[in-house]
């Protein structure tokens, strides 16, 4: 199993940097602002309740992730994000 978890500040850089090891490890690559941009997009009334606000809970963050991760192979992945970095 290959997990590599990137973890920083807006603008810092990580989004770059997971895509360029995704392409050169040749694996999975997972975006957490991606899945909540999708999340609010898609009609999630609970996404949608935390628009405007400061932030979304880790609860709801750590909810979407499980989601996606139980419908891919999470044997190798790369998953960036900006958790608790307020």
């Amino acid at each position: 199993m290959k997990c590599i978890g990137i973890i920083g500040r807006t603008c810092s850089g990580k989004t770059a940097i997971a895509e360029q090891l995704a392409v050169k490890l040749n694996i999975d690559y997972v975006s957490v602002g991606a899945l909540i941009r999708k999340s609010t997009e898609n009609d999630d009334a609970a996404a949608k309740a935390y628009l405007g606000k400061d932030g979304f809970s880790d609860d709801f963050i750590f909810k979407q992730i499980e989601t996606h991760l139980n419908s891919i192979d999470i044997s190798q992945i790369i998953i960036e994000g900006s958790i608790g970095l307020g």
